[in-house]
Protein backbone atom coordinates (compact mmCIF):
# COMPACT_ATOMS: atom_id res chain seq x y z
CA UNK A 1 0.00 0.00 0.00
CA UNK A 2 2.71 2.24 0.56
CA UNK A 3 4.63 1.83 -1.93
CA UNK A 4 1.40 2.15 -4.03
CA UNK A 5 0.92 5.89 -2.58
CA UNK A 6 4.59 6.54 -3.69
CA UNK A 7 3.79 5.61 -7.44
CA UNK A 8 1.09 8.00 -7.04
CA UNK A 9 3.27 10.89 -5.29
CA UNK A 10 5.68 10.47 -8.13
CA UNK A 11 3.18 10.13 -11.00
CA UNK A 12 1.80 13.60 -9.74
CA UNK A 13 5.23 14.89 -9.70
CA UNK A 14 5.86 14.09 -13.15
CA UNK A 15 2.95 15.69 -14.28
CA UNK A 16 3.50 19.01 -12.34
CA UNK A 17 7.12 18.58 -14.23
CA UNK A 18 5.91 18.49 -17.58
CA UNK A 19 3.64 20.99 -16.69
CA UNK A 20 6.42 23.64 -15.64
CA UNK A 21 8.51 23.13 -18.60
CA UNK A 22 5.74 23.67 -20.66
CA UNK A 23 4.92 26.90 -19.08
CA UNK A 24 8.17 28.01 -19.42
CA UNK A 25 9.33 27.40 -22.52
CA UNK A 26 6.29 28.39 -24.52
CA UNK A 27 7.01 30.80 -26.59
CA UNK A 28 3.18 32.34 -26.72
CA UNK A 29 3.45 35.82 -25.79
CA UNK A 30 2.58 36.11 -21.89
CA UNK A 31 0.20 39.22 -21.59
CA UNK A 32 -0.96 37.90 -17.98
CA UNK A 33 2.43 37.09 -16.78
CA UNK A 34 1.34 37.95 -13.07
CA UNK A 35 -1.47 34.30 -13.49
CA UNK A 36 1.33 32.60 -15.50
CA UNK A 37 3.61 32.81 -12.45
CA UNK A 38 1.17 32.42 -10.18
CA UNK A 39 0.43 29.13 -11.70
CA UNK A 40 4.11 28.16 -11.28
CA UNK A 41 4.22 29.00 -8.25
CA UNK A 42 1.22 27.03 -7.28
CA UNK A 43 2.83 23.94 -9.32
CA UNK A 44 5.87 24.53 -7.49
CA UNK A 45 3.97 24.33 -4.29
CA UNK A 46 1.98 20.99 -4.53
CA UNK A 47 4.71 19.23 -6.41
CA UNK A 48 6.86 19.81 -2.85
CA UNK A 49 4.41 18.83 -0.95
CA UNK A 50 4.36 15.61 -2.71
CA UNK A 51 7.48 15.23 -2.70
CA UNK A 52 7.43 15.73 1.40
CA UNK A 53 4.66 13.23 1.35
CA UNK A 54 6.60 10.43 -0.64
CA UNK A 55 9.23 10.83 1.75
CA UNK A 56 7.20 10.51 4.82
CA UNK A 57 5.47 7.67 3.78
CA UNK A 58 8.80 6.05 2.63
CA UNK A 59 10.28 6.78 6.44
CA UNK A 60 7.38 5.48 7.93
CA UNK A 61 7.58 2.19 5.83
CA UNK A 62 11.69 1.85 6.87
CA UNK A 63 10.68 2.27 10.25
CA UNK A 64 7.87 -0.28 10.52
CA UNK A 65 10.28 -3.35 8.93
CA UNK A 66 12.95 -1.99 11.18
CA UNK A 67 10.60 -2.60 14.31
CA UNK A 68 8.65 -5.71 13.01
CA UNK A 69 12.71 -7.34 12.62
CA UNK A 70 13.29 -6.46 16.12
CA UNK A 71 9.67 -8.04 17.45
CA UNK A 72 11.37 -11.57 15.58
CA UNK A 73 14.58 -11.25 17.12
CA UNK A 74 13.19 -10.67 20.73
CA UNK A 75 10.91 -13.40 20.05
CA UNK A 76 13.98 -16.02 19.26
CA UNK A 77 15.68 -14.65 22.37
CA UNK A 78 12.71 -15.30 24.30
CA UNK A 79 12.44 -19.09 23.17
CA UNK A 80 15.74 -19.24 23.56
CA UNK A 81 16.60 -18.85 27.18
CA UNK A 82 13.03 -20.62 27.75
CA UNK A 83 14.78 -23.90 26.17
CA UNK A 84 17.57 -22.86 28.39
CA UNK A 85 15.23 -22.69 31.22
CA UNK A 86 13.56 -26.05 30.78
CA UNK A 87 16.74 -28.03 29.98
CA UNK A 88 18.33 -26.92 33.48
CA UNK A 89 15.55 -28.37 35.10
CA UNK A 90 17.92 -28.69 38.94
CA UNK A 91 18.28 -24.53 39.07
CA UNK A 92 14.55 -24.27 37.94
CA UNK A 93 13.92 -26.30 40.83
CA UNK A 94 15.84 -23.80 43.17
CA UNK A 95 12.83 -21.27 43.98
CA UNK A 96 13.79 -18.28 44.75
CA UNK A 97 17.69 -19.01 44.10
CA UNK A 98 17.18 -20.26 40.65
CA UNK A 99 19.64 -17.82 38.62
CA UNK A 100 17.34 -17.20 35.95
CA UNK A 101 15.06 -15.48 37.54
CA UNK A 102 17.58 -13.27 38.87
CA UNK A 103 18.54 -12.17 35.29
CA UNK A 104 17.60 -8.03 34.85
CA UNK A 105 20.00 -6.70 32.15
CA UNK A 106 20.77 -3.89 30.82
CA UNK A 107 22.89 -2.88 27.62
CA UNK A 108 24.84 -0.53 29.87
CA UNK A 109 25.80 -3.75 32.23
CA UNK A 110 29.40 -5.05 31.90
CA UNK A 111 29.23 -8.40 30.76
CA UNK A 112 32.11 -10.75 31.65
CA UNK A 113 32.92 -14.39 30.40
CA UNK A 114 31.62 -17.42 32.59
CA UNK A 115 34.03 -18.81 34.45
CA UNK A 116 33.31 -22.51 32.50
CA UNK A 117 33.31 -23.07 28.82
CA UNK A 118 30.32 -25.45 28.59
CA UNK A 119 30.99 -25.62 24.89
CA UNK A 120 34.20 -27.48 25.72
CA UNK A 121 34.46 -28.78 29.22
CA UNK A 122 31.53 -30.70 32.02
CA UNK A 123 29.61 -28.78 33.68
CA UNK A 124 27.13 -28.74 36.67
CA UNK A 125 23.74 -27.63 36.57
CA UNK A 126 24.85 -24.32 38.12
CA UNK A 127 27.82 -23.54 36.04
CA UNK A 128 25.86 -24.24 32.84
CA UNK A 129 22.94 -21.64 34.01
CA UNK A 130 25.85 -19.50 34.66
CA UNK A 131 27.26 -19.88 31.12
CA UNK A 132 23.11 -19.67 28.99
CA UNK A 133 22.81 -16.85 30.72
CA UNK A 134 25.80 -14.51 30.39
CA UNK A 135 25.99 -16.35 26.47
CA UNK A 136 22.03 -15.00 25.79
CA UNK A 137 22.81 -11.57 27.80
CA UNK A 138 25.78 -11.06 24.76
CA UNK A 139 23.17 -11.80 22.13
CA UNK A 140 20.45 -9.50 23.78
CA UNK A 141 23.26 -6.67 23.65
CA UNK A 142 24.67 -7.60 19.97
CA UNK A 143 20.52 -7.97 19.12
CA UNK A 144 18.46 -5.02 20.52
CA UNK A 145 19.59 -1.28 20.34
CA UNK A 146 19.98 -0.38 24.35
CA UNK A 147 18.16 -3.67 25.13
CA UNK A 148 17.01 -4.76 28.43
CA UNK A 149 16.14 -8.32 29.46
CA UNK A 150 13.95 -9.14 32.43
CA UNK A 151 13.17 -12.53 33.84
CA UNK A 152 11.01 -12.47 37.12
CA UNK A 153 7.24 -13.80 38.33
CA UNK A 154 5.00 -11.78 37.56
CA UNK A 155 0.67 -11.71 37.47
CA UNK A 156 0.86 -8.56 36.07
CA UNK A 157 2.43 -7.91 33.22
CA UNK A 158 -0.12 -4.71 32.03
CA UNK A 159 -0.43 -1.29 33.62
CA UNK A 160 -2.90 0.13 32.03
CA UNK A 161 -2.77 -1.84 28.52
CA UNK A 162 0.56 -1.53 28.41
CA UNK A 163 3.09 -3.74 29.48
CA UNK A 164 5.51 -2.69 32.29
CA UNK A 165 8.78 -3.78 33.82
CA UNK A 166 7.91 -4.09 37.01
CA UNK A 167 7.46 -7.85 38.42
CA UNK A 168 4.28 -8.73 41.16
CA UNK A 169 7.44 -11.37 42.34
CA UNK A 170 3.93 -14.27 42.23
CA UNK A 171 2.34 -16.00 39.26
CA UNK A 172 3.92 -17.46 36.53
CA UNK A 173 7.70 -17.02 35.19
CA UNK A 174 7.63 -14.43 32.50
CA UNK A 175 10.78 -13.16 30.17
CA UNK A 176 10.37 -9.47 29.25
CA UNK A 177 12.33 -8.26 26.42
CA UNK A 178 12.72 -4.27 25.66
CA UNK A 179 14.36 -1.56 23.49
CA UNK A 180 15.00 1.58 22.77
CA UNK A 181 13.38 2.60 19.37
CA UNK A 182 11.81 5.59 17.41
CA UNK A 183 8.64 6.87 16.97
CA UNK A 184 7.74 7.69 13.50
CA UNK A 185 8.56 11.44 13.97
CA UNK A 186 11.91 9.93 14.48
CA UNK A 187 12.50 10.84 18.18
CA UNK A 188 13.65 7.85 20.82
CA UNK A 189 11.06 6.66 22.43
CA UNK A 190 11.67 5.73 26.29
CA UNK A 191 9.79 3.77 28.82
CA UNK A 192 6.56 5.71 30.25
CA UNK A 193 8.17 8.02 32.96
CA UNK A 194 11.95 7.83 31.81
CA UNK A 195 13.56 10.36 29.40
CA UNK A 196 17.19 8.67 29.21
CA UNK A 197 18.46 4.69 28.84
CA UNK A 198 15.69 2.46 28.47
CA UNK A 199 12.54 1.38 26.16
CA UNK A 200 9.83 0.19 27.16
CA UNK A 201 8.99 -3.92 27.21
CA UNK A 202 7.52 -4.86 23.65
CA UNK A 203 7.78 -9.11 24.45
CA UNK A 204 6.83 -11.13 27.41
CA UNK A 205 6.38 -14.36 27.25
CA UNK A 206 4.80 -16.45 29.93
CA UNK A 207 6.01 -19.55 31.03
CA UNK A 208 4.57 -22.69 32.28
CA UNK A 209 5.77 -24.69 35.22
CA UNK A 210 7.72 -26.78 33.36
CA UNK A 211 8.82 -23.81 31.54
CA UNK A 212 6.89 -24.36 28.69
CA UNK A 213 5.67 -21.33 26.99
CA UNK A 214 2.22 -20.46 27.47
CA UNK A 215 1.42 -17.10 26.10
CA UNK A 216 3.24 -14.56 24.01
CA UNK A 217 2.41 -11.01 24.25
CA UNK A 218 4.01 -8.38 22.10
CA UNK A 219 3.39 -4.56 21.94
CA UNK A 220 4.51 -2.07 19.12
Amino acid sequence: MLGGRTDSMKKIGSVFFVFLVIKLTSKKPFRATGYALLEVLVAILILVFGVIGGAGLQLGAILTVKQSSLHGAATALAAEIADSMRANTKRMAAGANDPFLQIDYKSSDTLSAPTVNCLTASCNPDQLAASDIVNWEYRVQKDLPEGRALICRDSTPYSSGALVWSCSRTGPVVIKLGWLGKTTAGTLEHDAGKTTGIGPPRVVLLLGQSAQPLEQVTQP
